[in-house]
């Protein structure tokens, strides 16, 4: 079997380099997003040869209930031998051979690879809404003039406001601002307490997985903040909060942060803002923002 362990700062700082080089644009794939959720997906991780692959299941190492993933297998050279390792490794546990957060062009790969026939399904609520960052440089344009006009209320309204990026000095204050006001963005979904306590754990990791960050304030007090990770040439944020009672406060946040991105890598082209996890509040929020493309994730199941 492969000997998967517990997802560690440690194991995603040592294998940046390989999932930094991937290409990969699922948000899944990122190092800060893998740390985030890595309690609640139950995800593993070893190093097969040059590759480095991730498993995720409730129960280790044999789930009861059978529902047990594999990732697709990051690295540099030829991923045989990862593959070879990964169905052996479903064979000995004794469970079905399945691959999950997968993007389209890497579903023939791996059917390929295995070399068998599979059901492939995909679940449009777990898409990521990936964006052109010129729609949050400005808002420009008449599709987002709604955004502009949020974002110039809030700078009338908010004058004595400031924008900085996340760092040792503001960081304890950004956990401590989603601490305190955990229960006013909780909502009835389970996976949004479990967001809210994870995206604290993300705030505080600092530079180790390359996760970078920004703090909006108004009168010197924190009412928002946000964290994000560059993933080739696009941005992929992870955690956006902030005070509904300052109007625009969002909208606001996301443009700063995106700006600042932007201006230290040029490079950036696209903005992830991951997916809606079906609330519809959330959905509608994010086609507001005018996405240029949904990337699916699909399961890939061999018989």
């Amino acid at each position: 079997m492969i000997d998967f362990k517990p997802l560690t700062i440690e194991f995603l700082a040592e294998n940046r380099e390989l999932l930094d080089s991937s290409g990969i644009r699922l948000c899944d794939y990122g190092p800060g997003c893998l740390f985030q959720w890595r309690e609640s997906y139950g995800v593993r991780a070893a190093k097969v040869g040059d590759h480095v692959v991730f498993c995720s299941s409730a129960e280790y190492p044999v789930p009861a209930d059978g529902e047990f993933y594999y990732s697709l297998p990051v690295g540099s050279g030829d991923p045989a031998p990862a593959y070879e390792a990964i169905v052996s490794d479903a064979a000995e546990r004794g469970v079905r051979l399945r691959f999950a957060s997968i993007a389209e062009e890497d579903v023939p790969k791996i059917i390929s690879a295995v070399g068998r026939e599979a059901s492939v399904s995909f679940d449009p609520d777990e898409s990521d809404y990936l964006y052109p960052i010129e729609n949050f440089l400005g808002y420009p344009g008449k599709a987002l003039h709604a955004h502009r006009n949020h974002v110039n209320r809030f700078l009338r309204e908010n004058p004595d406001h400031a924008f900085e990026p996340l760092s040792d000095a503001n960081r304890a204050e950004a956990v401590e601002f989603l601490r305190r006001h955990r229960h006013e963005m909780e909502k009835p979904d389970p996976r949004s307490v479990e967001e809210l306590i994870r995206s604290e754990e993300l705030l505080g990791v600092g530079e180790s997985l390359g996760v970078t960050g920004g703090v909006l304030r108004v009168c010197g007090e924190v009412v928002g903040v946000t964290a994000g990770e560059v993933m080739g040439d696009m941005l992929n944020v992870c955690v956006e909060k902030a005070l509904t009672e300052f109007h625009g406060a969002f909208p606001m946040l996301a443009m700063s942060y995106v700006e600042m991105m932007k201006r230290e890598h040029p490079e950036l082209k696209t903005v992830n803002r991951q997916d809606d996890c079906g609330d519809e509040g959330l959905r509608q929020s994010k086609q507001s923002y005018r996405p240029s493309e949904m990337l699916k994730k699909y399961m890939i199941c061999f018989d």
